[in-house]
């Protein structure tokens, strides 16, 4: 700890050991009363700045001593004067020194940990002993604890340079579309669409020009996945053109195939963010704690329902309270005032491109009857394909038509399904799929027709008796032997109809062999397999017995 630090923490330390002998030091005692209260000193937990702490007889006396006459050190030499100072703890004359090691050798430690922050300890006492020996010294004596030790008092820990390593300088694109930040950000809870009595939670997804500070687009989605990004990057360029280069997250959606490929169709160079490095998007995390503090208790209090409601609010809120204010940034220009002048570098889409540019990409294979199938509908390809792989490129959202192109790139002509099975692809569905809040009538029904299937169960179990020798089941207890002798498991209604058709397709069967088949295949695999394994080994040993 530094000089203060350690003046702040021998006062603190002196007021804890002050509350300890105040009893005996604060008023006349008779030598009765000061062994009382010495002995209940002694048997206390006390308070002090490290933790609570007992109390030792020899350190009682000890400290009582200096308050009345003063501190000495080892020579007899008073260096301090009775009282409450005498209480503070005192600091080595060679404090910051090094005394087993030498100060050289902890300089050039420092320095080899400056030059790669990973070393541990133990490799730096190594590189140490190493270098000593190639210039023909004496190789150093150190302990790794004790180099440990003098590295933290100079700040030199592998955390310290990690965090002086991790320097994010500020940086400032020279022009408009010259770089875009992109990034998630959670937003604020509207009604859930699909149970309006309850909320949920909306996401923030954001592009922010680095050159003006100005927002292409920015809307709140209910998902973070694949479309929702695509759908704000869309209206981003159609807003504000195509951006020379995206700094964005190093998140799964942003590294996505047609993330990659969409990108590559406008030319567009495509960097991801160091992980756990916000610092590095940090235009576009301002923006964030922009919205946050400026927009989102607005929000909360404006009696928004839905996101279409939340997002009309805040496109207000970004033209005009963002757009045209005063950014520190800036030089005391608005992002709109940036935006327009850099309007001559811009690169919009060609019209023509705009409708290959976002669309989703896959590979399929024509089939003999000259048809590609996808998501469930099928598209005629032309006979004179047969066999080939094709480029079928298609909005995920809806797959009534779909442009056909041949693996070269050549455009061949667009089609329809020869029957609409299926409007939306299905890798554009989030991965989590929502679940609709459950309803009375559907519970109900589900559980009638629960109770209908083990009913008609145990119908088909008690129909199907064998009326023969003693030595054979019946289907009741063709199933109780099956439990007893597989056992650890609970059969369900389909397990038991398969036991029951098995047992009307093969009766009549014997006890034995039943019993034997069934001890034999937990014997060889357990009990955790399927129903038909050991059905199949009953099967067996009856063949074996003929």
């Amino acid at each position: 700890m530094n000089d203060k630090e350690w003046e702040r923490w021998a006062e603190d330390t002196a007021i804890a050991r002050y509350a300890v002998i105040a009893p005996l030091v604060t008023r006349k005692l008779t030598r009765s009363e000061y062994r009382a209260e010495f002995r209940k000193s002694v048997s206390a937990i006390h308070e002090f700045p490290d933790g609570e702490r007992v109390v030792s007889r020899r350190t009682l006396s000890r400290w009582v001593d200096w308050f009345r006459n003063g501190h000495k050190n080892r020579a007899g030499e008073r260096d301090s004067e009775p009282g409450f100072d005498a209480l503070k703890p005192t600091r080595r004359k060679d404090h910051g020194q090094t005394r087993v090691v030498a100060p050289g050798v902890v300089e050039q430690a420092v320095r080899l940990r400056a030059e790669e922050p990973g070393r541990s300890t133990p490799t730096l006492v190594d590189l140490l002993r190493s270098n000593a020996l190639a210039q023909g010294k004496e190789p150093p004596d150190i302990d790794p604890a004790t180099l440990a030790y003098h590295l933290r008092a100079r700040g030199a820990t592998r955390r310290d340079f990690k965090h002086k390593s991790r320097a994010f300088p500020r940086f400032e694109h020279p022009f408009r579309n010259s770089c875009w930040q992109g990034d998630w950000s959670s937003g604020v809870r509207v009604e859930d669409p699909l149970n309006p009595e309850k909320t949920r939670l909306s996401h923030l997804h954001a592009f922010i020009d680095d050159f003006s500070r100005y927002i292409p687009h920015a809307e709140f989605y209910f998902r973070q996945n694949l479309p929702c990004l695509e759908d704000c990057f869309r209206k981003a360029v159609l807003n504000g053109g195509i951006p020379e280069r995206t700094y964005w997250d190093n998140g799964a959606v942003y590294q996505a195939r047609q993330v990659r490929l969409m990108a590559a169709r406008m030319g567009i160079q495509v960097i991801f963010a160091t992980p756990y490095a916000p610092e590095g998007k940090g235009k576009v995390e301002r923006f964030f704690r922009t919205v946050k503090e400026r927009f989102y208790p607005e929000a909360k209090r404006a009696g928004l329902t839905t996101l279409e409601e939340l997002n009309e609010f805040f496109w207000a809120w970004l033209d005009t309270a963002y757009h045209d204010r005063e950014h520190g940034s800036l030089s005391g220009k608005t992002p709109r005032e940036r935006w327009t002048a850099g309007a001559s570098n811009v690169r919009m889409p060609a019209p023509a491109s705009l409708v290959d540019l976002f669309l989703w990409e896959e590979t399929r294979k024509v089939d003999k009857a000259g048809c590609i199938k996808m998501s469930g509908n099928v598209y005629p390809a032309g006979e004179h394909l047969v066999g080939q792989e094709i480029t079928v490129r298609f909005d995920p959202f809806d797959l009534s038509k779909v442009r056909l192109y041949t693996h070269t790139g050549v455009f061949l002509e667009a089609v329809s399904p020869q029957e609409l099975k299926r409007q939306t692809f299905r890798k554009a569905l989030p991965r989590r799929i929502e679940e609709p809040a459950p309803l009375e009538s559907a519970t109900t029904y589900r559980k009638q027709l629960s109770r209908s299937l083990r009913e008609k169960v145990d119908e088909t179990v008690s129909q199907v008796r064998l009326e023969s020798d003693s030595g054979c089941l019946t289907a009741p207890e063709f199933i109780a032997l099956f439990i007893e002798r597989v056992g650890n498991r609970t059969l369900s209604a389909p397990e038991k109809r398969r036991l029951a058709d098995f047992f009307r397709r093969n009766a009549p069967l014997e006890s034995a062999t039943v019993a034997q088949a069934l001890s034999g295949a937990v014997d060889e695999k357990g009990r955790d397999l399927h129903v038909r394994f050991y059905l199949d080994k009953i099967q067996e040993r009856r063949r074996q017995n003929g």
